[in-house]
């Protein structure tokens, strides 16, 4: 469900269609400008991951999720709502690249904290089949709103659909660090 509902934003896919345009037609800049601004993002997405890991290795995972989550949810919706090119968009777009690429990783660690080693692979499978059939259903919500109401209001669905899957980690109780694995 986090996977799913958080799928409006899952950073390298849906959210990044829209960026590169954005920039070209809303801030009056060249393709070749556009594409260097998505370099911050691509920055900000090599170390998001690590730091994620790193934090939710160390900390309660579900706990580390949520605040990447809300996270994500309030770097999407600084990012929709930037109206020029600045010092505050350069580090809107770190920050939004470390916040959400992690999802999937994070995500994936927690699956593998919670299902018996019996049900791995078919877990994973459910996994990768509802997330990513979730992409069609975002990608046609996000594309409505985008062109009737623009980037800012179709930034601000995304964000909400972080808020979404952070509540639904509400419903998950905490299998702890470590599964258990039966003595062989």
């Amino acid at each position: 469900l986090v996977f799913m509902a958080g799928a409006a934003g899952r950073g390298q896919d849906i959210n990044e269609t829209y960026i590169i345009p954005h920039f070209v037609h809303d801030f009056g800049v060249d393709i070749k400008y556009a594409a260097f601004l998505f370099t911050f993002i691509q920055v900000g997405s090599l170390a998001g991951p690590y730091v994620w890991g790193w934090l939710s290795d160390r900390f309660k995972r579900t706990r580390v999720i949520q605040v990447s989550l809300f996270l994500s949810a309030v770097s999407t919706l600084w990012l929709g709502w930037q109206q020029e090119v600045s010092a505050s968009l350069f580090a809107n777009l770190v920050f939004y690249g470390a916040a959400v690429t992690s999802r999937q990783t994070l995500t994936q660690a927690l699956l593998a904290d919670i299902v018996d080693d019996e049900i791995f692979d078919a877990a994973f499978s459910l996994y990768y089949f509802i997330g990513f059939i979730s992409i069609p259903f975002w990608t046609l919500v996000t594309g409505g709103v985008m062109t009737h109401y623009g980037f800012g209001p179709a930034f601000s669905v995304i964000s909400t659909s972080y808020l979404l899957a952070m509540s639904c980690l509400l419903l998950l109780r905490d299998p702890g660090k470590y599964r258990t694995k039966p003595n062989v």
